[in-house]
This record gives structure tokens, C-alpha cells and sequence, in this order.
């Protein structure tokens, strides 16, 4: 796996299956061909194609390990690099990488940037590729290499990426390594951003005479949690929140935010500490979609530093859990069929109590946060499988709490739309990564598209306008934004 969020640096990850001494070879690509005679720097191949590079300098680890980390600073902004990895282990063996090519990141506010976005690969009832270590394999690989060749230069992969739902931690991790198998073609060369889903789930499972029983996230949860484990497999930014009970799970590597040129992305993490829903009174956790107020206050806070940013031109979030479901999850979500009485439930000292604020008070602080945000180009959900895009602004039904709880029952009696989602923004969901299909059913809000097709999203950034396209596994441009701004521009007039 190679990362590159940094202008100047890049990290490689690779595994080893006896300890070894890992050290990458690393070479600035000059030119894609020779230009002179005698060349002015060794040549090496990738592929078919020959580049022309500088000196080759070499980086090395200080002890034997099987799992390696290796972060290389001095790098210049938006160049391309060639790496090659090497292990030696102490019976002298020795195993060397084919060549591979990356690219740093762009100076943040600079561009253009080409990105990707796939949401729900894991697996369903098929059989064979379909279902390889918990994941659509067939599926997956065929959408990344489609978003590599486009000239994907990122890609968000927005959770629910294998089966999961295991109580197994050697099973869960696993899962996720075949996933990465998977996914290699494109994560040697570019790097992946990762979000938990509701299906990365590692539980204690109970008994309680149920189909599934009562599951409670893993502990102990700084080293068995779903969210430790996650952790520990995947390499993203650390710069999450802090959890307000020590005692919970981690945020990090689980809710985080990067810029890559002139792009803001935040992940959220909207499956956060989850307990078999019915459960949660009795034993604490949170529901699908839940958000607690730390996280709350914290990407608050990203967004406002965003605003002020002049080098951030354009957010995208994305998270999991869809917020304004319309096909396959109108019971659950970030909506819960607008009952206001789901919510997490947290010790507070030895008593466990309700939090404060309940799903549909969350969901709409959550978005009014980014309807106040002039930057907020788009929230890319996955959750429902199937693509569909609605457009979120004052006028929409979306259910207000209290005001829409005539007999005070915590449930929405009616539908009233939010004077407080003054700038309108684009919810993208794209739940299409190989899961099986999910039905449209009725809902308050009216996507402008929809389909049952599976495909991955492929964004383009410049300074003009952020672009959006749906692409289906067959190739076929499903739909397609201009300016996902536009309607944001609108309202500035």
C-alpha cells in the first residue's frame, strides 16, 4: 500500500510473512522516456513503459518485523516517484518487489484533482468471486481498475467493504486482508481513504434465543474493538476526536480529515460503537447511524476552519450510514422512520443513561452543519445498495424535532422542511460496489436520479467547478454533474 496526503512525503505498508528487514529504493521520475544520449539518469521499467529517473535513494527500517511502515519525507509536491521494496531476513534470504510508481500529493489549494469514491463491496449470496474472504471480488477489482485507468488519483472506499459481522478477530482481519488483496493493483500506486461500516462489525456475541443474538463491540476496546482493529489495518490520518469517556473506543484512523489539493475530505463515522439496536438500554452502544456529540463538535469544528481556509475550494465528506435514505434502509439510517427516541446509550460514572440528543436532533445538526457551509460540495453515503442522488435544501421534507411531535411521542407526526439548510447541498449515494440490490421505496424526499446499477463515482476538481460521474461496471456514464457547485452558486446571487 503506498498514502500520499502530504505534499512532501509518502508512506509504504507492506506485510512479510517471516521477519524481515524491509527497505524501499525510491527514484524521482525525470521523463516517461529517454531524451538525451548518454541518459542523463539510470532507466527503469513499470509496465510497458520506460522512465528516466534520478538517483536512486534507499530507506531502511531499524529492526525485523513481518509488518512494515515506512514514511519518506523530501518529496516534491505533485511529482512522480518509482519505488521498489526489498526484505532481508536473518537466514539471509532475500525477496525484492517489481517496480512501482506513485505520485505525491499536490500542493493544498493546487489542482486539478481526480478522484474515486465505491461504497458497499462486501459480499452477498453468490458464490466464487463474488463472495471471496467476505467481499465481491469480481466486482471491486473490475470497478478499480475502471477508475484507475480514468485516472483516479485517490479513492474513498465509504465501509461495508467485506461480510464482517464476525465475533472472530483473526476472521475480521482476515476479511479485511483479502479485501486489500483486491484492491492492490490500484493501492500499490495510489493511495485508499477507509470508513467503517455497519458490516465491519466485530462483536461478543450472546445468546438470547434471537437469530443473531446480542452483540456488543469487542473488548477490550483498545486492542478487540471493531474500531481498534480497523485501526490497525488500515493506514489513515490520525487527527480524529477524542472520545469523552475514556473508556470507549477509539476515533482514530475511523473519523478523520485530509486535504489533497483543493479538496477538504472528512470521514465520518456513523457506525461508531454499535450494539445489537434493541440491546442498547439494557447494555450501552450506539445504533447505525448514531453520532455522538464529540465527533459532532468535531467536524463542526473541521468545517469552520475549512470556511476560513482560501486554500480549501470544496469539502466532501462522506460516512457510511445514509443520512436521507430512499432504498433499502428507511428503517434505520441516520432516519429510523423519524423516531427521535433511537439514540446511544453511555455510562455516566457507573449509571447508564441516554444521550442527549436522538437520531433525528443528530441527523439534523449533522446537516445543518454543512447546509451552513459555503464549500460543501457533496455528502457520499453508501448503506443502500443502489445509486441515487438528492438534492438537500430548505425546501425539502426532511422532519423537524420537536416541531413535527404532535403528541409528543418522540416520533414525526409530519414532514416540514428545515429553514436552516440554507445552502443547498448534494447527498450521493453509491452503495453499488458488488452487495446485492436493494428496491427503491417511498420517502419524503425525491432523488433527482436513481439506479440499480452496479459502479463507482469519479470526481474531477479544478479551479472552476468539482465535476461528477457514475460510471457503471459496464463503463457506461450513468449519470453525470457538471458543477456539483452550481446550486450553491445559485444562492450566492
Amino acid at each position: 500500500m503506498v498514502t500520499s496526503d502530504s505534499p512532501t512525503q509518502a508512506t509504504i505498508i507492506w506485510e512479510t510473512d517471516l521477519p524481515a528487514l524491509g527497505l524501499v529504493h525510491l527514484a524521482r521520475v525525470i521523463s516517461s522516456a529517454p531524451k538525451t544520449t548518454p541518459s542523463p539518469g539510470p532507466a527503469v521499467k513499470v509496465g510497458n513503459v520506460e522512465y528516466l529517473v534520478d538517483t536512486v535513494a534507499s530507506f531502511s527500517e531499524a529492526s525485523q518485523l513481518t509488518r512494515h511502515q515506512l514514511t519518506i519525507s523530501g518529496l516534491q509536491p505533485e511529482s512522480e516517484y518509482i519505488y521498489v521494496i526489498q526484505g532481508d531476513t536473518p537466514n539471509g534470504e532475500r525477496v525484492v518487489s517489481e517496480p512501482y510508481l506513485f505520485k505525491t500529493a499536490p500542493r493544498p489549494g493546487q489542482g486539478p484533482v481526480t478522484f474515486s469514491f465505491i461504497s458497499d463491496t462486501r459480499a452477498g449470496e453468490e458464490r466464487g468471486e463474488r463472495d471471496y474472504m467476505g467481499h465481491n471480488s469480481s466486482v471491486l477489482s473490475r470497478l478499480t481498475q475502471d477508475a484507475y485507468r480514468r485516472g483516479a488519483e485517490l479513492m474513498l472506499a465509504d465501509g461495508d467493504l467485506i461480510k464482517g459481522y464476525t465475533s472472530d478477530t483473526e476472521d475480521f482481519r482476515l476479511q479485511l486482508k483479502g479485501w486489500k488483496q483486491s484492491v492492490a493493483g490500484f493501492w500499490r500506486s495510489r493511495p485508499i481513504f477507509t470508513a467503517m461500516g455497519n458490516h465491519e462489525a466485530l462483536s461478543n456475541v450472546y445468546d438470547d434465543g434471537s437469530p443473531h443474538g446480542i452483540q456488543l463491540d469487542k473488548w477490550p476496546y483498545n486492542e478487540q474493538s471493531a474500531e481498534a482493529v480497523f485501526a490497525d489495518e488500515f493506514y489513515n490520518p490520525v487527527n480524529g476526536p477524542q472520545p469523552s469517556d475514556p473508556r470507549r473506543p477509539t476515533y482514530q484512523k475511523n473519523a478523520y480529515h485530509f486535504q489533497y489539493g483543493p479538496v477538504l475530505f472528512i470521514c465520518v463515522n456513523n457506525n461508531y460503537w454499535w450494539t445489537t439496536n434493541q440491546a442498547i438500554p439494557t447494555y450501552g452502544g450506539s445504533p447505525e447511524g448514531y453520532i455522538f456529540e464529540e465527533q459532532l463538535s468535531w467536524f463542526e469544528n473541521v468545517l469552520t476552519q475549512a470556511e476560513a481556509n482560501a486554500t480549501v475550494r470544496y469539502v466532501v465528506v462522506f460516512c457510511q450510514q445514509v443520512v436521507f435514505p430512499c432504498g433499502g434502509h428507511m428503517k434505520d439510517g441516520m432516519w429510523w422512520q423519524g423516531d427521535n427516541n433511537v439514540r446511544a446509550y453511555s455510562r455516566k460514572g457507573q449509571k447508564l443513561e441516554p444521550e442527549k440528543l436522538g437520531m433525528i436532533e443528530v441527523r439534523n445538526r449533522f446537516w445543518k452543519s454543512m447546509a451552513q457551509s459555503t464549500k460543501v460540495a457533496a455528502v457520499l453515503t453508501g448503506h443502500e445498495h443502489s445509486y441515487h442522488r438528492t438534492l438537500i435544501d430548505q425546501r425539502t421534507p426532511v422532519g423537524l424535532f420537536p416541531a413535527d411531535d404532535a403528541n409528543k411521542d418522540g416520533k414525526l407526526d409530519q414532514i416540514s422542511a428545515n429553514p436552516d439548510f440554507v445552502q443547498p447541498t448534494w447527498q450521493i449515494t453509491a452503495g453499488t460496489g458488488g452487495a446485492p440490490y436493494h428496491a427503491p421505496e417511498d420517502s419524503p424526499w425525491t432523488p433527482a436520479v436513481m439506479s440499480l446499477q452496479r459502479g463507482y463515482l469519479l470526481f474531477h476538481a479544478d479551479a472552476s467547478r468539482l465535476s461528477l460521474k457514475f460510471i457503471s461496471i459496464t463503463g457506461q456514464v450513468i449519470d453525470e454533474v457538471d458543477d456539483l457547485m452550481a446550486v450553491k452558486k445559485k444562492v450566492a446571487k
